[in-house]
């Protein structure tokens, strides 16, 4: 009713104010007069809405692969000497961050493309997809994926080689209700008290799945707000990701 009460005042307002005046006779009883009524819409210049603003940083996503060795002969001692090293990828902690200063949840999904004579080598990410919340608290929110190569790397990558290119597409994300989040925060932490040590999950992962839930249940006693629930849902839904659950 607002906007029709609005656009009404406004209609009488142009009318009133128009520079040009119309006017008609009637002479007759049932005579009628009828006159264009014109409006103009001005949109507005705040932008409002949905605002994405994400950031997406990562470590040098170099990696060394060790080809491995065999045990050598000693012709003095007449037998072989060390072990067979099998070829591996060297530890590494590479990482990509997704910060989130939008006002709406979103998911970002890491995908992997070889380059040319390099398709023997994969990458693993421990997350898929990611989920940061939104910025809606007054704070952005990052949540990570570690990146693990997998296969053999040919012989030929000698020195510092591009092996491949890693896409992170950011989407808006569609949060379930309280109700659902607290549903999955209590489902997650009785996964994870049943299932700690075949999934090896750290103890700092368990601890938080399991406060997390303790915040779900907060809620309904109004202990905790809608948004530290959210928040505790997204951490949760990114730790259980990373142990495939």
């Amino acid at each position: 009713m607002k906007k029709i009460i609005s656009f009404v005042l406004a209609a009488a307002m142009l009318i009133s104010l128009g520079i040009t005046a119309f006017a008609a006779d009637i002479e007759a009883a049932d005579g009628f007069a009828s006159g264009e009524v014109t409006a103009t819409y001005v949109p507005s210049t705040s932008v409002g809405g949905t605002v994405f603003s994400v950031d997406v940083t990562w470590t040098n996503l170099q990696f060394t692969y060790n080809e491995g060795s065999e045990p050598t002969w000693d012709a003095e001692q007449h037998k072989y000497v060390g072990d067979t090293v099998a070829p591996s990828w060297a530890e590494s902690a590479e990482q990509i961050t997704v910060t989130n200063h939008s006002n709406t949840n979103i998911v970002a999904t890491a995908s992997y493309e070889a380059e040319t004579g390099f398709e023997a080598v994969t990458m693993k990410f421990d997350v898929a997809p990611l989920v940061p919340s939104a910025a809606l608290d007054g704070a952005a929110h990052s949540a990570y994926i570690n990146v693990t190569p997998e296969g053999d790397l040919p012989e030929t990558a000698t020195t510092a080689t591009k092996i491949g290119t890693i896409t992170v597409t950011i989407e808006e994300y569609e949060t379930p209700s309280i109700d659902e989040m607290r549903t999955d925060l209590n489902s997650a932490a009785l996964f994870a008290q049943n299932n700690k040590d075949s999934l090896g999950m750290t103890n700092t992962d368990y601890n938080a799945v399991q406060d997390a839930n303790t915040v779900g249940n907060q809620y309904a006693s109004g202990n905790a707000t809608a948004e530290r629930v959210t928040l505790e849902w997204f951490n949760v839904k990114n730790i259980m990701a990373k142990y495939g659950a």
